[in-house]
């Protein structure tokens, strides 16, 4: 081997002069045909095209905004990339899957930073704000400018695809629902529209809280899967980390900008499908499809009257829901038999004691028709002899009057002939609204206003007790404000009205602030703070049981620092605010400083758990385990939410000590459910 060795060297040797003009040669070939091509595809793109398979990249170019830009200008090359092409096309290895990287860098050459710091409009109404997608992480993803701006073989060269903003918008989203939400693309609708002969207002609907899928149940169609055969399109039999979602997008997407549409299928949206409600053929019981029960049951169509829907309408309950499939004439002859029915309908869905709410509800609406009914045929009387023997004065005065009146009895029998029954809601909200305007019309006649004796009609909360919690009563303790409120006590001892708290207008709807709470429970010098401040009593004397620590009490605790040692109830500002001037008080100077150190620290490393709780829950649910395992480790991360939340409700500057050992005991059952957090290489 030696004699081989040294016989070779004596070759090169003797040799090295020739070998040296053809490396030379070979050499200086190479860089002038890399060279050459690198200058046409500045001067002549078309260049690209010589290679057959990208011919039809060059043509969706040539007809793109980007016509007048070279290839290079976007496309960056290095030192011999032509020259393997061009080796990768002559031996017929190359792909046929084109993926070409464009750094970001080389759009905002042209395009500049100050675009990333607008929002600009995308098609008609499509708010698109680049700071949200470039520079951060989306759904764990980082983004590159040719994520979106890219190219199918129907698109013109690096336009918009949409197909990858549906991607990340509605893949493993829940039905009718878009992530973060509709708004952050169409914003807050503000369209009246028209369907099937009834009128929305949208702006009614969403001021009473309703969201987009309680009608639009069904926004997009597909899964935006990845199906294993697409990966051998680049891979042989690498399937090791495929469910790995986070390892997978960080390697194809981050470091390699590879275009979503070539692993995944594609998710479609603009087909929109509504609520059955909307679309529910009643012919079969009513004459008309468009008739005022079904009005009454979508809360639209009254005068001078919000749009309320019914909360069963927005559960996407269609007629057939609570109404069996039997015909008119039956229901007619048999009335008593289909109240049975649909009574069984509301225990099938909301169990005991529902059946009996439905007769509260019958009782009370025929007791409000039938104590309305009189006042609207007095006070039509009262309008018809005011008109004809001139006691109003002018023309304007009797259009006034005659519109409060003709409004009054449209609201009154939409009520009556809809069955106020199917929406009770809206239907005391008419009734309320025919009530104003009887009173308004004999105020304008000098006449005197019909007595209503119902306190239905008559205050904002006796609906309330009256349709439905004298039946199913209301839930005796509720978290509200990251506190445990204890809500029979302000009920029945306290003797509070439910409209003190709640909307009369919006079910479940508060409408009480914090501080009102605080503006009655702080007047109490004997108040005791742990009534309502559980979590943070938790924390302060180092009492976790969801944490499994007792006895771990902060050093201001063991001290016996009160609450409002270190919180003044009356001043209205941030409570770190107060709290840190509190803290030079007692201890030197900058210890309010030291006190903020501490909340924001706490704070970002609670931040983190949060995103490894999100983190090791997405996993979870991806994960190819079996039913025993998959139970166990459920459990673990249970345990980890429930510690999470008394932190998140307590507050970890508490007991910064104890609030430390809890997260890292977090962090250990993460690890136990197995989940590691991704490490994200970020872009330069």
């Amino acid at each position: 081997m030696k004699s081989f060795l040294a016989d070779f060297w004596n070759l090169i040797r003797k040799h090295y002069r020739f070998l040296v003009m053809v490396f030379l040669i070979i050499f200086g070939v190479l860089v002038f045909v890399d060279l050459g091509f690198y200058t046409s595809s500045v001067i002549a793109p078309k260049t690209c095209a010589v290679c057959h398979y990208e011919t039809s990249v060059v043509n969706r170019w040539e007809n793109s905004y980007h016509a007048d830009v070279s290839c290079s200008k976007c496309h960056t090359y290095s030192p011999g990339t032509y020259i393997r092409f061009i080796w990768k096309y002559w031996t017929g290895t190359y792909r046929f899957q084109i993926n070409p990287h464009i750094s970001d860098q080389s759009c905002l050459k042209c395009h500049g930073e100050e675009i990333l710091k607008k929002k600009i409009t995308y098609k008609r109404d499509i708010k698109f704000d680049h700071t949200q997608h470039i520079g951060r992480l989306a759904r764990n993803t980082r983004l590159h400018c040719s994520s979106c701006h890219n190219f199918t073989s129907n698109q013109s060269h690096l336009d918009v695809n949409e197909e990858t903003c549906f991607l990340c918008h509605f893949k493993n989203v829940p039905k009718g629902q878009a992530f973060p939400g509709c708004p952050s693309c169409h914003g807050t609708p503000k369209k009246i529209i028209h369907h099937s002969g009834f009128v929305f207002d949208h702006k009614t609907y969403v001021k009473a809280g309703i969201t987009c899928n309680e009608c639009h149940v069904d926004v997009a169609s597909g899964t935006g899967n990845v199906p294993r055969e697409r990966c051998r399109h680049c891979h042989v039999e690498r399937f090791g980390k495929i469910t790995d979602a986070e390892f997978i997008h960080e390697k194809h997407v981050t470091e390699n900008d590879f275009d979503c549409n070539i692993c995944h299928t594609a998710i479609k949206h603009g087909d929109i499908k509504l609520v059955n409600t909307l679309d529910v053929k009643c012919s079969s019981c009513h004459q008309t499809t468009h008739s005022a029960k079904k009005e009454m049951y979508m809360g639209a169509g009254g005068k001078d009257v919000p749009d309320t829907p019914s909360e069963m309408f927005l559960a996407q309950v269609s007629c057939e829901g609570c109404h069996s499939t039997i015909s008119s004439e039956y229901v007619k002859s048999n009335a008593k038999s289909s109240l049975v029915q649909k009574k069984k309908a509301c225990l099938r869905c909301h169990g005991g004691q529902y059946d009996k709410m439905l007769d509260n509800w019958i009782i009370n609406m025929n007791r409000l028709v039938k104590e309305m009914q009189p006042k609207i045929s007095k006070v039509g009387r009262l309008v018809s002899a005011a008109s004809r023997s001139g006691r109003l004065n002018n023309e304007i005065e009797k259009k006034y009057v005659q519109k409060l009146y003709n409004d009054a009895s449209y609201n009154f029998n939409f009520v009556k002939n809809g069955k106020g029954v199917h929406n009770i809601f809206y239907a005391v909200k008419l009734l309320k609204s025919t009530k104003s305007n009887l009173e308004a019309v004999s105020k304008e006649l000098h006449a005197p206003p019909p007595k209503f004796r119902d306190p239905i009609l008559t205050t904002p909360d006796a609906f309330c007790s009256a349709f439905c919690h004298n039946i199913v009563k209301p839930p005796d303790r509720i978290m509200f404000e990251q506190m445990d409120f204890p809500h029979n006590k302000h009920v029945k001892k306290v003797g509070l009205e439910c409209t003190v708290c709640h909307s009369p207008e919006r079910h479940k709807q508060r409408i009480i602030s914090k501080q009102e709470c605080m503006n009655c429970h702080h007047k109490d010098e004997n108040a005791n703070c742990a009534t309502c401040h559980v979590y943070q009593t938790e924390l302060y004397s180092g009492e976790v049981k969801e944490a499994g620590i007792t006895d771990e009490p902060d050093v201001m605790y063991a001290a016996e620092i009160g609450c409002t040692d270190c919180h003044n109830l009356e001043d209205k500002r941030e409570p770190l605010i107060s709290v840190a001037e509190n803290c030079v008080a007692c201890h030197e100077e900058g210890y309010d400083q030291t006190l903020r150190k501490w909340h924001n620290d706490l704070q970002d490393r609670l931040i983190d758990v949060f995103m490894d709780l999100q983190g090791a829950e997405t996993y979870l649910r991806r994960a190819n385990l079996q039913p025993e395992e998959r139970k166990k480790r459920e459990a673990l991360l249970k345990s980890a939410q429930k510690m999470y939340t008394v932190l998140n409700k307590g507050k970890p500057v508490h007991n910064p000590d104890v609030s430390e050992e809890i997260m890292d005991k977090i962090e250990a059952l993460i690890k136990k459910v197995g989940y590691t957090r991704p490490k994200i290489s970020v872009a330069k």
